[in-house]
């Protein structure tokens, strides 16, 4: 079965963020216990975090990596940045890096086995693998497809994908079984109660919820506990 495009990245090509989100905050704080030279963003968007890197950490080597055309050549405008075109399911260069990122990405792939192993392929010995991804408590893979129906031609709307959450304990079982891993550990990211991001027209957009007296992000498909999954090597 053949399946429609992911149009929800290309929001990020005209979105600009001023502000850091509180992921990438949280990053900086698991990057200062780092030694690093060289950083690398898979799947960067809108470059936010690529801009919060070069600005925050002047001295280090900061590259950036995506399949989408124009989110490339809008990244290319950033001064002191590298940027290059690679699918991390069909990487070909060899290049390695010592930090190697992605936020957003894990849960766009049926098969996160494939992707981990092949960011870890692109790091560097002793380096370190950062993944910012959703995930659930339960031993549960949710593996989706979606339509926006916007008409009443409902048969010739196409099928999307790219909003899937795998289980905690499918991540551990893949880190567990790729080799070059020393170590991991997976950070769980707790949002303030006065995170606050208004729903938007876009229903696949995330906003937040409030429970448990913190902020939780949700869109029209589930509610999202974040993690950061840090892998060693």
């Amino acid at each position: 079965m053949k399946f429609g495009k992911r149009d929800h990245d290309n929001l990020y090509v005209k979105e600009n963020l001023n502000e850091p989100k509180f992921i990438h905050k949280f990053l900086l704080k698991l990057l200062l216990k780092k030694k690093y030279i060289d950083f690398l963003d898979i799947g960067f968007g809108n470059g936010s975090l690529l801009k919060l890197m070069k600005y925050q950490c002047q001295e280090k080597k900061i590259w950036g990596c995506d399949i989408n055309p124009k989110l490339i050549n809008k990244a290319k405008k950033f001064k002191n940045i590298k940027i290059f075109k690679e699918d991390i399911l069909n990487p070909r260069r060899k290049s390695k890096f010592d930090i190697v990122h992605a936020s957003g990405v894990l849960h766009i792939f049926d098969d996160p086995h494939k992707l981990i192993k092949n960011m870890v392929n692109k790091c560097k010995t002793n380096g370190t693998v950062f993944i910012c991804t959703f995930l659930s408590e339960e031993k549960i893979d949710v593996i989706t497809r979606y339509k926006i129906v916007n008409n009443f031609n409902y048969k010739k709307v196409p099928e999307q994908m790219g909003w899937n959450k795998f289980s905690k304990n499918t991540i551990i079982n893949i880190l567990k079984n790729i080799k070059k891993i020393k170590k991991f550990k997976l950070h769980k990211i707790k949002f303030p109660e006065n995170l606050i991001v208004k729903k938007k027209k876009d229903v696949l957009r995330s906003w937040t919820i409030k429970k448990q007296k913190r902020s939780i992000f949700k869109n029209s498909i589930f509610e999202q506990e974040y993690f950061y999954i840090e892998i060693n090597l």
